[in-house]
C-alpha cells in the first residue's frame, strides 16, 4: 500500500500558524514515528504533504522533507511541497525546490485568502507545474469545487489531485451540493481524488463505516477506480481519534468487497503512477 498523505510536523524547527490553537499538534511528529506505524501495517511508500507552514518557512520545510526521503528508514519518499502559485514570483520559489524527490506542490485554500483562488497568475502558474511533470494538490472547501474545476480547466495539462474527496460535509444540508460538484470536476480527465481525511469531516454519532461508505461509493462513481487513491492523513487524523492503522482498518473494511486487480489500483497503482513516475526536468 502507498500512503499518499503524510504530515511530518515539526514545530521545534518551522512555524504552522494553523495549530497555535491546537493542542494535539503542537508537538513533534517525526519521519521516523511514521515509519514504524506504516511499516506495521504494510505501507511500503509514502508521499510527505506539506503542513501549510508559515511562508517564511516553505523552503526549509521542503529540504526537511528531501532530508526524510534520504534518511535510513525501509519507505521509498516522495513529497509535495508548499508553495503560493497565486504569486507572480512562483516560479522563481519552484526554482529554489525542485529536486528529483519533488513531486508536486500544494496550497491549502480552504484557509487562504479569498482572493487567492481568483489570482490572474494562478492558471499560468498552474501550467508551468505540468510542464515541470509536477502534481499540484488540490485542498478545498467543498463549497470551492466549483473554483478548483475552473483551476483544472485553465491546465489542462498539468495533474491534479483532489484533496481528501473535496471535504465531504457529511450529514450536512450542504451534502448535496458536494455529490453535485464533485460530479463535475470529475469529469476532467486531469484530475486523480484522494480518500483521505475524511475521518474528521464526521459528525460524532454513528459509525465510521456506515457513514463513509456513501461517500466511497459516490467517489467512484464520479472518478472510477483508475483515478484514486488512498492517503492516511496522519497525525492530523488524530484530532477524530484514528490512528494510521484504524484508518487503513476502515479504508480496508470499506473495499473489502472489491476484487483484487481494483484493490491494487487504489491501494498503489494510481499513486505510483501520480506520484512516483515524475519525468523530472531539473
Amino acid at each position: 500500500m502507498i500512503d499518499t498523505h503524510v504530515h511530518i510536523i515539526r514545530p521545534d524547527l518551522f512555524a504552522y500558524p494553523w495549530i497555535e490553537s491546537i493542542d494535539a499538534l503542537q508537538r513533534s511528529f517525526t519521519i521516523e514515528a511514521y515509519c514504524d506505524r506504516a511499516v506495521a501495517i504494510g505501507i511500503t511508500k509514502a508521499v510527505l504533504m506539506e503542513v501549510d507552514v508559515d511562508v517564511s518557512d516553505q523552503r526549509a520545510e521542503a529540504r526537511h522533507f528531501r532530508q526524510c526521503s534520504m534518511a535510513d528508514h525501509p519507505l521509498d519518499i516522495r513529497y509535495v511541497a508548499s508553495g503560493r502559485p497565486e504569486l507572480d514570483d512562483f516560479e522563481r520559489h519552484l526554482d529554489a525546490i525542485d529536486d528529483p524527490v519533488l513531486a508536486g506542490v500544494r496550497r491549502v485554500f480552504h484557509v487562504a485568502p479569498a482572493e487567492s483562488i481568483h489570482s490572474a497568475a494562478l492558471a499560468g502558474n498552474l501550467r508551468l507545474l505540468g510542464r515541470r511533470g509536477l502534481v499540484f494538490d488540490l485542498c478545498v472547501r467543498p463549497d470551492q469545487l466549483a473554483d478548483a474545476t475552473r483551476l483544472v480547466d485553465g491546465a489542462p495539462d498539468t495533474q491534479f489531485v483532489l484533496d481528501h474527496c473535496g471535504n465531504p460535509p457529511v450529514a450536512t444540508d450542504a451534502y448535496p451540493l458536494w455529490k453535485s460538484d464533485l460530479l463535475v470536476l470529475a469529469e476532467r480527465p486531469n484530475v486523480c481524488v484522494k480518500v483521505s481525511g475524511l475521518v474528521n469531516n464526521l459528525p460524532p454519532e454513528g459509525g465510521a463505516i456506515d457513514q463513509l461508505r456513501p461517500v466511497l461509493d459516490h467517489t467512484v462513481r464520479a472518478f472510477g477506480l483508475d483515478r484514486m487513491m488512498f492517503g492516511g492523513d496522519w497525525p492530523v487524523s488524530l484530532l477524530a481519534g484514528y490512528e494510521l492503522a484504524d484508518w487503513v482498518a476502515i479504508f480496508r473494511d470499506l473495499t473489502a468487497e472489491w476484487n483484487e486487480q481494483p484493490r491494487d489500483t487504489v491501494y498503489s497503482d494510481v499513486a505510483e503512477r501520480v506520484y512516483f513516475s515524475r519525468d523530472w526536468k531539473g
